[in-house]
């Protein structure tokens, strides 16, 4: 199993521009005809809750999927595991089948909505007091949305909370040796005065000794 410091360093090249402009050529190419179109429910129990109507976006949304996007990317990561659902967008882009292309696609989109207009489970990942200071995400204020819209954004909110726990990450490791080195002195402090008050308890009282009359065999002695 990768670890963490390495599994960030892969998720930095998988979200590189490189490969964004790769899915941009993919999806002029191969998913004609269905790209650019409004963010729409995608199923029954979403359409029972939203209605059939074009999605509107506003900054409740934003919000959602930003805690959602981070509940994610810093679950995976700290198993050390791939982020899940970026499957989805790579198949939905890049793989040759439009069959493929297109289950992964309302597989992508129904994760989507579930996560900023129905369910927001993603602030239960934080409910143990975990910080929540992390980047936000930020949009337009109102209107529909494409999917593909919606999934830049989230792809450059990961780029995003990528750097953000890598310099969390080094801040931390540059404060435990201030830390330690704080803690030393005061240890060293307390060292002598406790042994002090060890080693008073430890001895015993001397008896003092009186020589009687009796026991002095030449008076000169006195």
């Amino acid at each position: 199993m990768p670890t963490r410091k390495k599994y960030i360093k892969k998720s930095k090249k998988h979200l590189s521009k490189k490969n964004l402009q790769k899915s941009k050529k993919v999806r002029r190419s191969k998913t004609a005809g269905v790209v650019g179109t409004p963010l729409k429910p995608i199923d029954a129990s979403q359409k029972k809750r939203l209605g059939n109507n074009d999605l509107k976006v506003n900054l409740n949304i934003w919000n959602n999927l930003s805690f959602w996007n981070a509940s994610v990317m810093m679950v995976d990561i700290y198993r050390g595991e791939e982020i899940s659902d970026n499957k989805y967008i790579d198949l939905m882009y890049t793989h040759p089948e439009s069959s493929v292309r297109r289950n992964n696609r309302i597989a992508w989109t129904k994760r989507i909505i579930d996560a900023g207009w129905i369910k927001k489970d993603g602030f239960r990942a934080f409910m143990g007091g975990s910080s929540t200071n992390f980047p936000k995400m930020k949009g337009k204020s109102h209107g529909t949305i494409t999917l593909e819209e919606i999934t830049k954004k989230i792809q450059e909110h990961r780029e995003e909370l990528t750097r953000w726990m890598i310099a969390k990450e080094k801040s931390i490791v540059a404060e435990e040796p201030e830390k330690k080195s704080a803690e030393e002195p005061e240890k060293k402090s307390e060292e002598p005065e406790k042994k002090s008050a060890e080693e008073s308890a430890e001895e015993p009282e001397k008896e003092t000794t009186f020589v009687g009359l009796n026991e002095v065999n030449d008076w000169e002695d006195l």
